[in-house]
């Protein structure tokens, strides 16, 4: 159960602390212990996850414009059968603002018919040169876009 804690990050408790609008279930006063998971940790069993005292989990659907995250599906199945609180992000590659609106409906398109329980949100950490107004573009491009398909607010 370490590694499960070890995990969670500062920007996810930030991420935890909010909720879409629209799920009223979710409380935006109280703080969740969360971790973020991806393919690279592989098959989880998330009973033992949830029963270690985390709360909520933060899924990557997908990387770039076409890339579905390998375990996306059955972390997914996984937390939700746990009774976990799910959100979701999504790993920017987007180099321009265009490919960033093109990530964001590809993001968008792997969520749509999940179960959302927290602000859906964009991990954008790489910029391989890019410029800092290049890289705020690409950024408000791919937020405002999510916004737009989701109809609330996304998180970074």
């Amino acid at each position: 159960m370490r590694q499960f804690r070890s995990l969670a990050c500062f920007s996810l408790a930030l991420l935890l602390a909010l909720a879409p609008p629209s799920l009223t279930s979710f409380a935006a006063s109280r703080v969740y212990h969360g971790i973020d998971v991806s393919e690279w940790q592989g098959d989880i069993d998330f009973e033992a996850v949830r029963q270690s005292g985390i709360d909520a989990v933060y899924i990557r659907a997908g990387e770039g414009s076409d890339y579905v995250d390998a375990y996306f599906e059955s972390h997914y199945q996984g937390a939700l059968a746990a009774g976990l609180k799910i959100g979701y992000y999504h790993y920017v590659t987007a180099q321009n603002e265009e490919e960033a609106k093109e990530q964001a409906r590809f993001f968008c398109s792997l969520i749509r018919d999940k179960t959302v329980d927290l602000y859906p949100a964009m991990d954008f950490e790489s910029f391989p040169g890019l410029d800092v107004e290049e890289i705020n573009a690409i950024g408000a491009a791919f937020m405002e876009t999510l916004n737009d398909c989701l109809g609330y607010t996304p998180s970074l």
